[in-house]
């Protein structure tokens, strides 16, 4: 799987040639980071991240504290809206999933 799609780049309107002038690499380094056959360092991750105009975390599908944030939000208000056999059921899915 490629760290770096080419669908984030084109999203930018941006070419191969644009993202490879801007990080300060060959048009075939993007495209081999784009075909999943190299990656790139932190420094080029990180200058690639800003020239796509999101962050490393985006490129590489992390999640950031404020997603889980949100997501924890809205756990709670549906778990604050069951009964206590909804409460049991979804507790006892949570730590299923956190044992896989």
């Amino acid at each position: 799987m490629a760290l770096l799609s080419a669908q984030r780049r084109r999203a930018v309107r941006m070419s191969q040639q644009e993202l490879a002038d801007a990080v300060g690499v060959t048009q075939k380094t993007i495209s081999q980071w784009e075909l999943g056959n190299t990656v790139p360092n932190a420094d080029q991750l990180r200058d690639v991240s800003r020239a796509l105009g999101t962050d490393p975390n985006s490129l590489l599908g992390w999640t950031t504290a404020d997603d889980v944030d949100v997501r924890a939000d809205r756990l709670r208000a549906l778990f604050l809206k069951c009964d206590e056999r909804g409460r049991e059921a979804l507790m006892a899915a949570a730590e299923k999933l956190a044992q896989e």
